[in-house]
């Protein structure tokens, strides 16, 4: 037993005081009483408690710890008796207080004075005068070390009382050990962000994660907040109460700590109100489907919107390991996870995080895990002495110690681990402060956890694949530290995600003295070669070699000799040494070559074990391909190469990975070697998939000579299996570029181009939801190449073109953030080019789809309006007219498709191009035929009647019920109420009766079956509940092109009405009205989430007047009119070169400093202005100083969400929306309603929040200047959004949001502006409306007065200076 001696308590925070209060707090939460809720711990002050239970009774046992190793005097008592009765104060529900000190009392009587234990017991009895409900105790050192002794707390005895074990620099130096020996596997210069790593924020349950979970809370709370007040929403209440509770539930967990975090009920309550919102929503429109839905219905959807994108942010596997902190790392070799794991720990590290680092290479005998651990960490004890000693530690911060064991398949690990690796992780869950993370070998899982045996849930697994998604951005940061110019198109090449091989690659190019990937650096062999070149350059830099000799590549192939003879898979360093030790015996002593080729980075060390269990220091190619590739080619070179004697050797091999690995080598190196493919070798495995995958990978490296048709009739044989489908378009994906390649985009062209649309969709699109929707998601990484504004002017037009093919392939895809993204893709890509444009449409214009017709032209029309070339322009404008309007019979029937065919052409007459053409052919109605037979219910029952039950006919049964209308027998469907037949019922025409037509139209001319297409659909799923959007069955794609036909149909052959209930017939202008459109093609940004409001900054030059007179109280604050911000600063301003600009429109705002969900008071302005005529200026601006703008009556700016952001001054859309009064206002006194004079607002407020537009994360607005000011100031869209130009490319006019992350902000320069209004005899009248409020105060007491409400207007005095006064009132 320890010798327990209070005076040596291990220090925390370098005091003994402090460290007793902890150990105290520690055995507190270890004991053993019943019905507990949850433990808490204080801080300082403690309110005379350092810790406390509270029981499920909601009555608390307490804790005070004083750290008095002696006999108390009287100072002590006094403390002692302080906190009591601070503690009876502060908790009223107190059961039970007991005292720790670290003595024992005594029970000696002196003459005329009290025993220690005397005056205890005197105290406890005035104590329970004051309150007789609370039982008092104390716990003396006695006491104290009896509980130690209890074996549960073994650990504890010795953290506390042994020989200062794990202390903080014992942690970091083992740390830094366990990283030192990883070696190059760990590179933290060149760390790149992975998605792997946001499992090990959620397991820490650090900063990190909390910010993310109060985020996700209050984004909630905003929702919740807003369906309160929308009296629509009524219904909804109780979901709400139920949220906001849930809500409060996980406020009152410690998040840092480990206390259980009630997320699922979180969640359950998060999608019941979500559902309720949405029946709302539904409801609401059912009462009126003809007219569309406003904008106040339409708000209703996207709170219900809010609340599903928390669920879904919190809904997902890795928030398993909140409240149970196992993790398996999965990852092929040489996929970083070591790096990954080194890079956690050292992050911890820097977060004051406690983490401990072990490596699968010590793990070097078949003891049980737990021993050789100890081994390790030289801890003499037993495995739960280890684990309470590390949760004590843990325990003292706050925070979960994490123990971390990389690749537990070395070492010894196949022996160790099946068989103790449940046990071994239970261990842990036993202890709630440690978290453990295991790292594994992908190939090695099914020998040591097995997911058939452990199941899908007996803990949170992760699969690293390496840089994933950031594979570009781990490629451009390795080149540009290697100073390697990044090629002309995309590394799609899958090995460039392996962080071992992209080091490997550019260590290569460094040695060799490249900065540009030489021609012909394509097959593996010359990449292998590469690496070679550059090590043995870098070998005779530093050492007198004869440059005859060419020792790299003499040694590895005596390594692989070697290992092919004896048939093994490494080397002992000792026979490494002995083997190598003839090759420049001169130059080398014995084993330094092989030292070199270590740290060269050739070869890897490790410890493996023998056949007689030893361990042994051994040596492996470092990077397992080349090892593969080199033995493969040994055996071409060495061995008969036939069937029999290939299979014999690969019988010798007994690691399946190996065996993959060789045949994948194999089929690279024979075309090449002998002209034959790896099935010429083995015929009889030529239909084998282990053959099949060989040969199909190998496209990836081989030299693309070796590369024919032969290998497409082999190919074609298996194209009916859906895995090697898969596998075969995600290889062509893989080298689309290549226009050397036989397999490249074009060969994908060729394939399906002559293929029907429903044949073409039922392979085409299953594969892309497979793709697109993994991990190593190749297709985001070519649409983020191409939408990258990068300049690609060095890109050949080849390559351009075979991307922009594969590109147009993605425009079928059901999927609508691929499809939307792609859009935006192939205009960046397109509008400099737009030659290839033209030979795009040529190479499509046989394919029967018109997802991917309809955005070609839309692409079309975003390349029109970008270009700068108006020779193009003209092309693109004469090839559209000639293709779509100047056509024999019908115009192509297709809403959209002819929108941005039409807008194509009036830009570029707008902007000047002269056109030959006849204008009545490009502008409605266009020349269709309506000849469709009646369909009635009956026939639409008769196909649901064939289809049998759902469960029969998932497909066509979805399709259908979504189709149904309104007064169907049937439940109607929502795409067939509030799409189809809200914009059909515009027409004089019967719309219920369409959706019949519909349906006939999508399964007799589209194609659609359930043989087909039943199958992805039934996995896609249908209706409101689904969680997969933005993907969408084949069947909604067919309805979208039945609805878009018909549509177009309808608008040709029938009369528009106002709406369904009136009978007055307008003209069909285009699909803004009703408002049909989807994505915005004329914006490229890249938009993933808005910024919170209290996100924004406003230290820009642009927002200097600040605020901060906030120490009043409140009444007065309200009453206060002496300290407002001056508004000539706002409106007026310099940048950095002092150049002058004018604030248009703007919000500036000012809060106080403020606690969530805390009462604060705000200040806040809305500045607007508009220009007037010189002669009415005067009249005008002496009528408008003595209003009053409260009720916000001025003249604004309208919204206008039809029109796209290059629409804006010109087009068709714009005239007629603009004609009622975009920025021209009339002006009318509020009260006597006398008519002022007329006005033209000079901002526009663009918003683009069109929900089936998926190529950004959430609406997208900017503040534009109107045309006036436009067209005046003689302003150019630029690339950037929200950024005007002169035609100098100097900025003239911003909206500062698009810039900085700043509120908004429209600016224009002084000098472009006072020229303007000096030219046209303009004048411009600012007028302000601001208030002084209260936010969180929702009681109001009666003296409190109402709020401030400020007015003001200003203009520019006739030496161009801001000028002008504020007035208030209370409203």
């Amino acid at each position: 037993m320890k010798n327990i001696d209070f005076n040596n308590i291990r220090l925390v925070n370098g005091s003994l005081n402090d460290g007793f209060e902890e150990f105290v707090c520690q055995l507190a939460r270890k004991e053993d009483i019943t019905d507990i809720k949850k433990f808490v711990r204080n801080g300082k002050p403690d309110g005379g408690v350092e810790c406390y239970w509270i029981l499920e009774d909601g009555s608390l046992i307490a804790w005070q710890a004083k750290y008095f190793c002696n006999a108390f005097d009287n100072s002590q008592y006094q403390q002692i008796d302080n906190s009591v009765k601070e503690a009876l104060s502060v908790h009223p529900n107190l059961k039970k207080y007991i005292i720790a000190v670290p003595t024992d009392p005594s029970d000696a009587h002196i003459s005329g004075r009290m025993s220690m234990k005397e005056r205890i017991n005197g105290y406890i009895d005035r104590w329970q005068k004051i309150n007789a409900n609370v039982t008092f105790e104390f716990w003396w050192s006695s006491d104290l070390i009896a509980r130690l002794q209890i074996p549960s707390n073994q650990g504890l005895l010795r953290f506390w009382f042994g020989n200062n074990e794990f202390t903080d620099d014992n942690f970091s130096l083992f740390n830094k050990a366990s990283i030192l020996d990883l070696g190059n596997r760990y590179t933290p210069k060149l760390n790149i962000e992975v998605s792997s790593a946001q499992y090990f924020a959620v397991l820490s349950r650090g900063k990190s994660f909390k910010e993310f979970l109060n985020t996700e809370l209050k984004k909630t709370e905003s929702a919740c907040q807003k369906i309160e007040k929308n009296e629509k929403c009524q219904e909804a209440t109780e979901r709400v109460i139920d949220v906001r509770e849930s809500v409060e539930r996980i406020k009152e967990v410690d998040i840092l700590g480990i206390e259980k975090i009630p997320i699922d009920d979180f969640l359950l309550s998060l999608m019941s109100l979500a559902n309720t919102v949405q029946d709302i929503y539904y409801n609401l429109i059912e009462k009126d489907i003809s007219q569309n839905i406003n904008r106040e219905i339409q708000k209703i959807y996207e709170l219900s919107v809010d609340i599903l994108n928390v669920y879904n942010g919190l809904h997902q596997e890795v928030m398993k390991l909140v409240n149970d902190p196992v993790l398996i790392l999965e990852g092929d070799a040489g996929v970083g996870k070591s790096h990954l794991l080194a890079d956690i720990v050292e992050k911890r590290k820097n977060d004051k995080l406690d983490s401990l680092l072990l490596l699968g290479q010590k793990f070097t005998t078949d003891e049980e895990p737990f021993t050789q651990i100890m081994r390790m960490l030289n801890f003499d004890g037993s495995s739960e002495e280890l684990l309470e000693t590390l949760e004590a530690k843990a325990e003292i911060s706050g925070h979960r110690l994490v123990v971390f064991i990389d690749a537990i398949n070395e070492g010894h690990g196949l022996n160790i681990w099946p068989n103790c690796i449940r046990s071994f992780i239970e261990s842990f869950r036993a202890h709630p402060w440690l978290g453990l993370v295991l790292s594994i070998r992908t190939s090695y899982v099914p020998a040591i956890i097995p997911r058939d045996e452990f199941g899908y849930d007996y803990c949170v697994r992760a699969i690293h694949r390496g840089f994933g998604a950031n594979t570009r951005k781990a490629v451009l940061t390795y080149f540009k530290e290697y100073n390697i110019l990044y090629p002309s198109v995309p590394l799609l090449n899958p090995e460039f995600r392996n962080p071992l091989f992209l080091h490997l690659f550019c260590e290569g190019m460094q040695k060799n003295g490249y900065h540009k990937i030489p021609n012909g650096i394509r097959g593996i062999s010359s990449v292998i070669k590469l690496f070679f070149d550059g090590v043995e350059k870098s070998i005779r830099s530093h050492i007198r070699n004869s440059s005859s000799i060419s020792v790299v590549e003499k040694a590895v192939h005596r390594y692989i000799e070697y290992l092919t003879k004896n048939g093994c898979h490494e080397l002992s360093v000792d026979e490494a040494s002995e083997i190598l030790s003839e090759i420049s015996p001169r130059t080398f002593k014995e084993g330094e070559l092989v030292d070199l080729l270590i740290s060269e980075g050739v070869f890897s060390k490790n410890i493996f074990y023998d056949e007689d269990g030893g361990d042994v220091e051994g040596i492996y190619l470092s990077y397992e391909r080349f090892e593969n590739i080199l033995q493969a080619e040994y055996i071409i070179d060495n061995l008969k190469l036939d069937s029999v004697s290939l299979i014999s050797y690969l019988k010798d091999i007994k690691r399946l990975d190996k065996v993959n690995g060789l045949f994948e080598a194999l089929a690279i190196l024979l075309p090449e070697r002998r002209g034959q493919e790896l099935f010429d070798v083995l015929p009889q495995f030529k239909e084998k998939g282990y053959v099949v995958n060989a040969v199909l990978s190998s496209l990836l490296w081989r030299d693309e000579k070796t590369i024919d048709s032969r290998l497409d009739s082999y190919f074609k044989q298996f194209h009916g299996d859906s895995q090697f489908m898969y596998r075969f378009v995600l290889t062509i994906i893989e080298i689309s570029f290549n226009h050397g390649n036989y397999f490249n985009a074009n060969y994908l062209h060729y394939i399906l181009a002559p293929m029907k649309l429903a044949d073409r969709d039922a392979v085409w699109i299953p594969i892309l939801y497979q793709i697109y929707s993994c991990q190593d998601n190749v297709i985001e990484e070519i649409i983020n190449w191409a939408w990258d504004e990068s300049d690609k002017i060095h890109i050949s037009d080849k390559s351009v073109e075979l991307g922009v093919t594969l590109l147009a392939w993605l425009l079928a895809s059901t999927n609508r953030k691929l499809r939307d993204t792609a859009t935006k893709a192939l205009i960046q890509l397109l509008h400099s080019r737009m030659n290839i444009l033209i030979s795009l449409f040529e190479k499509f214009k046989t394919v029967d789809d018109p997802y991917i017709q309809e955005r070609l032209y839309c692409i079309a029309f975003g390349c029109a309006v970008r270009t700068t070339s108006k020779e193009s322009l003209k092309e693109i404008s004469l090839y559209v007219y000639s293709s779509i309007f100047d056509v024999k019979g019908e115009i192509y029937p297709h809403i959209l498709l002819r929108d941005y065919a039409r807008e194509i052409i009036e830009y570029a007459i707008s902007i000047g191009v002269e056109l030959d053409i006849a204008l009545d052919k490009i502008r409605p109605p266009y020349n269709s035929k309506f000849e469709f037979d009646v369909v009635t219910e009956e026939d639409i029952m008769s196909i649901l009647d064939k289809c049998g039950n759902y469960k029969d006919s998932p497909g066509m049964c979805g399709m259908v019920m979504s189709m149904l209308p309104e007064h169907s027998s049937l439940s109607y469907g929502d795409f067939g109420r509030y799409t189809f037949q809200s914009a059909l019922s515009n027409w004089k025409i019967d719309a219920e009766s369409l959706n019949y037509v519909a349906i006939k139209l999508i399964i007799n001319k589209y194609g659609y079956s359930e043989d087909k297409h039943g199958v992805f659909d039934k996995v896609i799923g249908s209706g409101r509940g689904r969680t997969t959007t933005p993907n969408e069955r084949i069947g909604k794609k067919y309805q979208w092109l039945a609805f878009h036909e018909l549509l177009a149909r309808v608008s040709d052959n029938f009369l528009k009405i106002e709406g369904a209930w009136s009978n007055n017939v307008v003209k069909y202008e285009g699909p803004w009205d009703p408002f049909v459109r989807d994505i915005d093609p004329t914006t490229l940004i890249h938009i993933n989430e808005l910024s919170p409001e209290d996100e924004l900054k406003d230290n820009f030059w642009w927002s200097v007047e600040k605020y901060a007179n906030w120490d009043m109280d409140m009444v007065d604050w309200l009453n206060a009119d002496n300290d407002l911000p001056s508004v000539e600063p706002i409106i007026g301003t310099k940048d950095s070169d002092g150049c002058e600009w004018l604030a248009l429109e703007c919000y500036p705002s000012w809060e106080e400093p403020h606690y969530d969900n805390g009462i604060y008071k705000r200040l806040w302005y809305q500045v607007r202005s508009c220009i007037v005529d010189e002669t009415d200026f005067n009249r005008i601006y002496e009528w408008a100083s003595k209003q009053d703008f409260g009720g916000r009556w001025m003249p604004e700016n309208s919204e206008r969400y039809e029109v796209f952001y290059r629409e804006y001054y010109w087009s068709p859309a714009y005239h007629i929306y603009d004609s009622e009064g975009i920025t021209k206002k009339e002006l009318y006194d509020r009260n006597s309603e006398e008519f002022m004079g007329n006005i033209e607002i000079t901002a526009i407020y663009y918003l683009w929040e069109a929900e089936e537009d998926h190529s950004k994360e959430t609406a997208f607005s900017c503040l534009l200047p109107s045309k006036q000011l436009f067209d005046g100031v003689d302003m150019k869209f630029t690339d950037k959004q929200g950024i005007f130009s002169d035609d100098n490319g100097k900025v003239v006019c911003f909206d500062t949001s698009e810039v900085e992350k700043s509120k908004k902000y429209l600016l224009i320069r002084k000098d472009a502006l006072l020229s303007y209004l000096k030219d046209n005899h303009k004048r411009i009248l600012w007028y302000v409306l601001g208030e002084r409020n209260i936010i969180g105060l929702h009681n109001y007491p009666e003296n409190f007065p109402s709020w401030l409400v400020i007015s003001g207007n200003y203009t520019l005095s006739g030496d161009g200076e801001v000028t002008g006064s504020l007035r208030t009132s209370h409203k």
